[in-house]
């Protein structure tokens, strides 16, 4: 709470202040004194009394005649006001991307199967259920142009499936390859030399490992994984099977082949 001494102070400066500013008093304008003069002139019956505040005069009302126009402004509606929002576009209805090329939907399932790869022989249970295509759940995957795989079509669209299995891509309207991470990059041909030294010790007796033919990986590796064929209308249930072995592709050899 402010002290007594302070609210003492304050009251003096605001008294004299209402003693040092006095009211001013107006000196009448020269068109208030040509007003009386009016006055006085009408009274006495020399002049006609004019209007004190005249209003301007109005056109009559109508439509205004061509090449006139009326002297009241007219009011801007509020799409005309400086600021407003102006109405924008309609949407388009397909969508396209910065190339002007419209997209189209297609989605689908990632399924795989499997080669029994045990030791003991399996049940016909094991083996169907290893046959039965199971979703492939956050698996990623890669889009080419074209339907051969091929490094001089760069990579357009890389997408990875959900939980399901399932995927939803859009794509412009033509061929498209469908590939996995093996065969997003150049192909490698691979070296053994390290496989088979540990091979050769723990099983004496095994086959070597080796490809099936010099010209199996190239094949392998060009060949799409999916062609996707894409039209003018959205596709829905579209299947991409893989199925995986016990050996990489184009390979043999190893423990159980003596």
């Amino acid at each position: 709470m402010p002290s007594r001494g302070i609210l003492y102070n304050c009251a003096g400066f605001w008294m004299a202040s209402r003693k040092r500013a006095p009211h001013a008093v107006l000196a009448p304008s020269e068109p208030s004194r040509a007003v009386d003069s009016q006055r006085t002139a009408a009274a006495q019956g020399s002049v006609p009394s004019p209007e004190l505040n005249p209003s301007p005069r109005q056109p009559p009302p109508g439509p205004a005649s061509a090449g006139t126009s009326s002297t009241s402004p007219r009011r801007a509606s509020a799409a005309e006001a400086p600021g407003a929002p102006q109405p924008s576009a309609q949407a388009p209805t397909h969508r396209e991307e910065p190339d002007g090329l419209p997209r189209v939907t297609l989605s689908g399932v990632v399924t795989e199967t499997r080669e029994y790869c045990g030791g003991a022989n399996p049940s016909d249970e094991i083996l169907e259920a290893l046959r039965r295509p199971q979703p492939v759940a956050h698996h990623k995957l890669y889009v080419r142009r074209g339907s051969k795989n091929a490094l001089a079509n760069p990579i357009l669209l890389e997408f990875t499936t959900d939980a399901d299995g399932k995927f939803r891509i859009e794509l412009p309207e033509g061929e498209y390859c469908l590939i996995e991470e093996g065969k997003k990059g150049a192909l490698k041909i691979p070296d053994f030399t390290e496989e088979n030294r540990k091979l050769a010790q723990t099983a004496p007796l095994a086959m070597p490992y080796k490809l099936t033919s010099p010209n199996c990986l190239t094949d392998w590796w060009r060949a799409c994984d999916k062609v996707l064929r894409v039209g003018k209308q959205p596709a829905t249930g579209i299947q991409v099977e893989f199925h995986r072995g016990c050996r990489p592709p184009c390979v043999e050899g190893g423990p159980d082949v003596i």
